[in-house]
């Protein structure tokens, strides 16, 4: 069948195989989606810093993340997934800049 691993990554993420499930994803959306789950799924098992390197990807908005580690009362945790927003922005700034001569 043609497609037929279109939707291996909500096999993977039944299974709760994030590492297969990202694999699989075939879109930014799909990625977000299963990044968004894992996320917050660390977030509750209270692995704060690991979950800060899912919620980058997530699409979820950077205040609600903020808010869901404030009122956690995880500021060292928040200052983890700041630093990992402002190397993203880093990273994607140096990209769109051209070589100077």
């Amino acid at each position: 069948l043609n497609g037929e691993d279109q939707d291996a990554w909500k096999y993977f993420l039944s299974q709760n195989n994030i590492k297969q499930a990202l694999k699989n994803c075939r879109t930014p959306k799909q990625q977000a989606f299963v990044s968004a789950i894992n996320a917050n799924k660390l977030f509750k098992l209270q692995k704060y810093d690991d979950a800060a390197k899912f919620f980058i990807s997530s699409g979820l908005s950077f205040e609600t993340v903020c808010i869901k580690y404030l009122e956690a009362g995880q500021v060292i945790s928040l200052i983890t997934y700041l630093n990992l927003v402002l190397d993203k922005l880093k990273a994607r700034s140096e990209a769109e800049v051209p070589p100077q001569p």
